[in-house]
């Protein structure tokens, strides 16, 4: 990693990233690998990543259909006095990840610093093949942030303005916007 930055703020904010196992089917039960619960996205990271320095922020447990007026502006408010990292990483629930990204673009037009939203639409605790938690992390923590945009989705194999991409509920992905 070359060019990866070095320090990294983690705002957790809950969501099925750090949620308990649960099956991909009705007839398959993962096993847990990772465990569950507000830090299993920050302890991933340290693992995939163990020369960046990340520091951590737990602003709730929600799922993202719950965040509401308050944990936006908490959200603003730790973005905004982030000034010592060199990327900030928020973890959520994906169901409204585009809509808050875009939410929180509207409130910050100049940040800090790259901030790139991730999150799972299956739990890390499945496991790194049942899972694509690690590879949204990897991907948060790894990509190059584009000349001039500031806010970024990193899911389902993309990096992007959250204005590029559309969670896709059948498909269970997230898809560039047509």
């Amino acid at each position: 990693m070359p060019n990866s930055p070095r320090r990294i703020l983690v705002l957790t904010l809950g969501g099925t990233i750090d949620a308990k196992a649960y099956p991909l089917d009705e007839k398959a039960y993962p096993v847990q690998a990772i465990p569950a619960g507000k830090n299993a996205a920050f302890k991933a990271l340290q693992y995939l990543f163990p020369a960046i320095e990340f520091s951590q922020i737990h602003l709730c447990d929600k799922d993202s259909k719950e965040i509401n007026a308050k944990d936006i502006a908490d959200l603003c408010s730790h973005i905004q006095s982030a000034e010592i990292y060199e990327r900030i990483v928020i973890t959520m629930g994906t169901d409204r990840m585009r809509e808050t990204a875009l939410d929180i673009k509207s409130r910050i037009k100049a940040p800090p610093c790259p901030v790139i939203f991730t999150g799972a639409i299956w739990p890390l605790a499945n496991g790194a093949e049942k899972s694509d938690g690690l590879q949204n992390l990897s991907l948060a923590v790894k990509t190059a942030p584009i000349a001039g945009d500031q806010i970024y989705i990193a899911m389902s194999g993309h990096f992007e303005p959250p204005e590029n991409l559309v969670k896709n509920f059948t498909e269970k992905r997230f898809d560039l916007c047509s």
